[in-house]
């Protein structure tokens, strides 16, 4: 299944619930990631708008695993997610908040999601 526009909203929503398992995120998250090379440079903006906040609060607020975890799993693919977004003129707005989250990240999280940081 692909994610919409549509969806955005819906999926966010689990995202950022608590109640939600880290194995339901995760896969949320997957299906994200594996959806988000379909999107054209109109989705962007508002993947942006609905998605960066849950994911800041999913990455400052957590805490990162050193062992393969779901919680590794979640933070590992949301790292990927922010990766894949294209470089292009709908990114400039959210560029000095993505650098300072990735160079928080870069002092506390492990190794391999470290390197996904840069």
């Amino acid at each position: 299944m692909t994610l919409s526009p549509s969806s955005f909203e819906t999926t966010a929503k689990e995202l950022s619930d608590r109640r939600t398992s880290f194995a339901t995120k995760v896969n949320l998250a997957a299906e994200l990631r594996d959806s988000i090379d379909s999107f054209n440079d109109a989705d962007f903006v508002p993947f942006l708008a609905v998605f960066l906040p849950v994911f800041e609060k999913l990455l400052r607020g957590g805490h990162p695993k050193f062992v393969d975890s779901p919680e590794h799993k979640l933070r590992n693919c949301v790292l990927e997610i922010l990766n894949r977004i294209p470089n292009k003129d709908f990114l400039k707005d959210y560029v000095p908040g993505l650098v300072d989250l990735c160079l928080v990240l870069l002092d506390k999280e492990n190794e391999e999601n470290a390197v996904i940081c840069l």
